[in-house]
């Protein structure tokens, strides 16, 4: 008799590579300066490669010699998909570009499988954001979020060759990111409210909800 023998399964999504069987950091895509240059304050880790769906399983079985086996490993989920569904409730939209971006901070730049924790520094995920008449939506997926940091989302709009910006701190309403079922998205909704160009006010974000 050989022993318990322990076994680790997991997929490998791009641009998700995995470090080891317990580490999976996401993939990351070189940075774009002008979105740093917004907030020189910070030097953070930026991705904008969307992850695919990671799985990731492990099972300990007895073996013996001189026989054959079929193990059933359960999987589980670690990736989670995150859904925002904005409306733009006052401004005119006609000069808005269709595609605008937006950047979630606090996210987790690694999730530990067998902890079921997130680990690593603070990253911040950007993705964009399209505009169809008067509606803003957007779609990313994380390993997880940093629950001891701001997890804000900050807004980037251009509209008559300026650039307008707006932040709303999404930390109440993502709490439970990192615990359930993650085959379940999570879905934010809100309302946008946009100033003119020549007021030189901010985006503002209101009414945000979660489903």
């Amino acid at each position: 008799m050989y022993g318990p023998i322990a076994m680790l399964v997991q997929s490998d999504p791009e641009p998700i590579a995995a470090l080891n069987t317990t580490y999976n950091p996401i993939g990351t895509s070189p940075a774009a300066t002008n979105r740093t240059e917004n907030y020189p304050e910070y030097d953070p880790i930026y991705y904008y490669d969307l992850p695919g769906f990671q799985f990731w399983g492990s099972a300990t079985e007895n073996i013996e010699a001189d026989r054959n086996y079929t193990i059933i490993v359960p999987m589980q989920q670690i990736t989670r998909q995150l859904e925002f569904d904005f409306t733009i409730a006052s401004g005119d939209t006609t000069n808005i570009d269709r595609i605008n971006w937006a950047d979630l901070w606090g996210i987790a730049s690694g999730w530990n499988c067998e902890m079921d924790t997130p680990v690593g520094n603070q990253a911040v995920m950007s993705f964009d954001l399209i505009r169809e008449g008067n509606k803003l939506t957007g779609m990313t997926r994380l390993l997880g979020l940093h629950e001891d940091i701001p997890n804000t989302l900050y807004i980037s709009l251009y509209k008559e060759a300026h650039w307008l910006y707006g932040e709303y701190d999404l930390s109440e309403l993502l709490k439970g990111f990192n615990d359930g079922d993650r085959t379940t998205p999570i879905v934010i909704k809100g309302e946008i409210h946009v100033p003119s160009v020549e007021s030189g006010l901010d985006i503002e974000i209101t009414n945000c909800t979660v489903e």
